[in-house]
Order: C-alpha cells, then sequence, then structure tokens
C-alpha cells in the first residue's frame, strides 16, 4: 500500500490499491482508490477546460496577450502574435520589455502596474519596418495578471509621408 501511495504521489494515477487485509485497511484502500479516481475525472476536466481555452483564444480576431507580475508574456494568441510581429508561443516567458522595445509602451505597462487602474493609450509602434499604430488598454486582473488585447482600429491615420501604416487597437 506504501509503494502504490507514493506512485500516487508521483503522478501516477493508473495505479490501484490492492483492496485486501484487515477491514480498516481494505476501507482505507477503498477510500485512497477513490479518491484517486475523483483525482483523475478533475484533472481530466481541468484538460478539456483548458483545451477549450485555447481553441477560443487561439482563433480569436483579437490579439490578446496576458503578462505576469514581473512583466513577463504568460501566453499569447496567434493574432497578437502576428501584429506585434512576434514568434508566437517563443516568446512565453520573457519580459515584454524584450519583445517590445518601445520607451513609451514600457513606461506606460509601469504605469497601469502601479496605479491597479485600467488605462489607455494610443502609440506608434515600429513593426518589422512598418509603423503600426496602437490603441492600448491595460488592466490588471485578479491580482496580478494583466490583460491586453489588440484588435483591427478602424482609424488609419498616416503617420510617415508616403507610407501607409496598419493601425490595431488594443483595449
Amino acid at each position: 500500500m506504501q509503494q502504490t501511495a507514493e506512485d500516487i504521489c508521483g503522478g501516477n494515477l493508473d495505479t490501484k490499491v490492492p483492496v485486501a487485509g484487515p477491514y480498516e485497511i481494505g476501507k482505507l484502500a477503498e477510500s485512497i482508490n477513490k479518491m484517486v479516481e475523483g483525482l483523475r475525472s478533475q484533472i481530466q476536466q481541468v484538460n478539456e477546460h483548458r483545451n477549450q481555452l485555447e481553441t477560443i483564444f487561439g482563433n480569436m480576431t483579437e490579439g490578446v496577450v496576458a503578462l505576469g507580475r514581473e512583466e513577463r508574456i504568460v501566453s499569447i494568441n496567434r493574432a497578437a502574435a502576428q501584429i506585434l510581429g512576434l514568434e508566437g508561443k517563443s516568446v512565453e516567458g520573457k519580459a515584454i520589455q524584450e519583445m517590445i522595445r518601445d520607451t513609451k509602451l514600457q513606461k506606460f505597462i509601469s504605469k497601469v502596474y502601479h496605479s491597479q487602474a485600467a488605462l489607455e493609450i494610443e502609440l506608434t509602434l515600429e513593426v518589422r519596418n512598418e509603423e503600426r499604430i496602437i490603441r492600448a488598454c491595460l488592466k490588471i486582473e485578479k491580482g496580478n495578471l494583466w490583460h491586453q488585447r489588440w484588435i483591427p482600429s478602424r482609424r488609419l491615420r498616416p503617420v510617415r509621408t508616403g507610407k501607409t501604416p496598419q493601425a490595431f487597437t488594443w483595449c
């Protein structure tokens, strides 16, 4: 029973405690087996829910970037990666300041972090030698997770003569 319990603690939920021995030991084994079955069911539900959310997140036309406490990218969807000229999932875990080198945006993120309020800004980012107008709205939710949404803007305005920038909204 001890080895089976250690296997379960190690993450092996496919094992069962043999139900044998004195009455109390048998009941304990049954309880452990029920607990393992409950854990397996809950993990399956969590995985299904996560997969659903990843599908929705990945297929959104709005760009979404979630940052953690240290302003590191926790998650980024395909639309945001395209808008920002980033390489999708490969940027997860990296600081947003490493990925988007823009002083104005960095100061804005810091301001939102310290104010704990939802704030908006419009700025121009250079992405792969193109200027893009970004409208950004940032907020902190559930204490430490930042949600940033990037959506195409209906408002285009030329930034440089002879060039039409791409405009995006982040809000």
